[in-house]
């Protein structure tokens, strides 16, 4: 029963205060729209809105942020370090050998350390430094042009073959 009383009560109250709200607005003189002289009718021009430029900081420490990916990972907090080594490359010394050219027909063929090339053909063979990838790019009567890292080199057929 104290309830419904209460219920009856506090509706009535939000009524009352609606109504007064509503009186109030009606109640106030709306401003006349002043005139304004006529203007051109030309569409606005659009405003291009500014982009925001990204801005990516690395953490130094933990407390400044870590890895989104990975955020366990201490990699964004060592330095990098750059190993330098005081040895010099020694270049790779290849030994290839023409063992036999077949001139017959429109494709000839020649054979270099134990692998049959064409012209213009590529592929790896067997030298003493391991596997080497050259290019057959030209085959003569008796000699072969092959291209080793970026330089061409002219293999001779050995005499009496």
């Amino acid at each position: 029963m104290k309830a419904r009383s209460i219920y009856k009560i506090s509706l009535a109250v939000l009524v009352a205060t609606l109504q007064t709200l509503i009186g109030v607005a009606s109640a106030a003189p709306s401003p006349a729209p002043a005139k304004t002289p006529p203007t051109s009718k030309a569409p606005p021009t659009p405003v291009e809105p500014e982009v925001p430029q990204s801005v990516f900081n690395v953490p130094g420490n933990p407390k400044d942020g870590k890895d989104p990916f990975f955020p366990t990972s201490p990699r964004p907090y060592v330095p990098g370090t750059v190993r330098t080594t005081n040895t010099t490359v020694k270049p790779i010394t290849v030994d290839f050998v023409l063992t036999g050219i077949s001139p017959f027909g429109e494709k000839p063929y020649a054979m270099i350390n134990g692998r049959t090339f064409g012209n213009n053909e590529e592929g790896d063979i067997p030298t003493t430094a391991g596997k080497v990838h050259i290019k057959c790019v030209e085959i003569k009567a008796d000699s072969v042009i092959i291209e080793f890292r970026g330089a061409r080199q002219e293999l001779m057929l050995r005499k009496g073959l």
